[in-house]
């Protein structure tokens, strides 16, 4: 297990080339993935304007049909008006016409009849001259008349023409509208689905730019861990340091004056004196070196490694026969709960921004503190 342990920690301790390669490799990618995703961001606003501008063609498109459309049924009830008109004025140019020919007739008649003898009957020669001046006045009018009717028949005819001209024009206007307007919802549907598509394309590429940097973030964290790790030669050292397990007793009543400190510092405050505020210390205090390896002075299994309430990192091993070791102010572990340590075993690393920052060791039997020292070769 140790040996394990040892061979793990002394490659962790080692920055792998291929680790930062990758980190560079996914800092270039997400590189393109941002430049590749604004590229998409602009032509998607370029392709929003098209939209709303061919959105806005098809409307004025549709409200001109709709224009034309109610020309179209205007003059269409404008033919039927005059085509009605145009009927009455037929019939009425017949009626004239009939009459005409019937005066025209009694005309005829009346020039070939022999005149009647006026020596027999006066009253017909009178008869006949008013007869004649009758019909000589209304012929002029009955000419006028049908004159008229013809006169306004052609211009029904000249009008209905132009109508049915101004119809073909519109019919005209009205496919060209609709041609129109297919090929404007035509061009707006290819330009949605572009739009759409980039739209898609976008998402996909921020997806995997956030899928990149959290790759990236996690090699940064371990890189970041990985300097925070002592080196490999001390690791080394502490190892070759700790083989003393093998003679040390199993029981940690037994191993008084027999085990090392858990971490190489200065001795800032001992078991019972009383610190800054008159309390007395419950635990050995040692300022260490930034970034320092903490060992297991005794083997044992861990209880607990985690934060506790506003005391910070805790580390608790229980070393058996009601004994337990507690370690106080670890910025990061190397084991877990659970996890059964030797002597001498990397169990953290103290914080490596803080200047000087300080470990507090407790022996606890039956959960009650008791003096650390004697357990130390020269006593602490």
């Amino acid at each position: 297990m140790m040996i394990l342990t040892l061979a793990l920690s002394l490659a962790l301790a080692q920055q792998p080339p291929a680790e930062q390669e990758r980190l560079e490799d996914l800092e270039r990618r997400i590189e393109e993935r941002e430049r590749s995703a604004e590229e998409i961001r602009d032509r998607t606003e370029d392709l929003e304007g098209v939209l709303e501008r061919l959105k806005g063609q098809v409307v004025s498109t549709a409200s001109a049909i709709q224009t034309a459309e109610a020309r179209a049924t205007a003059l269409e009830q404008d033919l039927q008006n005059i085509e009605a008109r145009e009927a009455i004025a037929l019939e009425e140019r017949d009626a004239r016409a009939l009459e005409l020919s019937q005066v025209l007739a009694a005309l005829q008649n009346l020039e070939r009849s022999k005149p009647p003898a006026l020596v027999v009957s006066p009253d017909d020669a009178q008869k006949a001259a008013l007869a004649a001046i009758t019909l000589s006045n209304l012929m002029p009018r009955l000419q006028a008349i049908v004159e008229a009717r013809k006169t306004e028949i052609v211009e029904l005819a000249r009008l209905r023409e132009e109508k049915r001209q101004a119809r073909a024009d519109l019919d005209n206007t009205n496919a060209a509208l609709l041609e129109r307007r297919r090929l404007l919802e035509g061009l707006l549907e290819e330009r949605q689905q572009v739009y759409d598509q980039d739209r898609a394309a976008l998402r996909r590429v921020e997806q995997e730019a956030r899928r990149l940097a959290a790759e990236a973030s996690d090699i940064r964290e371990l890189l970041r861990r990985l300097r925070d790790l002592p080196s490999s030669e001390e690791i080394l050292s502490r190892y070759q340091q700790s083989r003393r397990d093998r003679d040390l007793p199993s029981r940690f009543t037994e191993a008084k004056g027999l085990l090392e400190p858990p971490v190489a510092g200065v001795a800032t405050g001992a078991f019972g004196e009383r610190d800054d505020q008159g309390e007395r210390r419950n635990a050995w205090e040692l300022r260490t070196r930034p970034g320092a390896v903490v060992t297991a002075p005794f083997s044992g299994v861990v209880q607990w490694a985690s934060t506790l309430g506003t005391v910070g990192n805790v580390l608790i091993v229980d070393v058996g026969n009601g004994y337990t070791n507690i370690f106080i102010g670890i910025d990061r572990f190397i084991v877990r709960e659970g996890q059964r340590v030797s002597s001498g075993e990397p169990i953290g690393v103290m914080s490596p921004r803080q200047n000087g920052p300080i470990l507090q060791f407790q022996v606890r039997r039956d959960r009650q503190p008791i003096d650390p020292a004697p357990w130390f070769e020269g006593g602490g």
